[in-house]
């Protein structure tokens, strides 16, 4: 038995010429990444990005807050909201900020995971 890579597609090629050069092409490892972002249609741009991915209401968009993360559909950031929760039970949060207790969760789920990180 023979391992063989034939028709395997790396997911990093390295791009050299006559000179050395410091180009990648990204393969695969990035597509699950690019579901993540918006593109502007007309420029192509990054617009908008979800973090965690598009099923967490989370979301950083440029045009609102300075591109701090905010619930999706709202202007509400998540810090905010995270910090707001810390001294007060969640529905009661919920209600004020007219949230679903869900997405509430979200943010203050992301905030923990933002802080732990750090």
């Amino acid at each position: 038995m023979a391992l063989s890579d034939a028709g395997v597609e790396p997911d990093i090629l390295q791009v050299t010429g006559r000179h050395p050069s410091s180009q990648l092409i990204a393969g695969g490892i990035f597509d699950r990444y690019l579901e993540e972002i918006d593109f502007e249609a007309s420029t192509a741009l990054a617009e908008r990005w979800f973090p965690l991915g598009r099923r967490v209401p989370i979301v950083l968009d440029p045009h609102i807050a300075f591109g701090a993360p905010i619930i999706a559909g709202t202007n509400i950031r998540t810090d905010v909201v995270a910090l707001y929760a810390a001294g007060n039970p969640v529905p009661a949060v919920a209600r004020a900020f007219e949230l679903e207790p869900s997405r509430l969760q979200a943010a203050i789920d992301f905030e923990t995971q933002l802080a732990s990180a750090a």
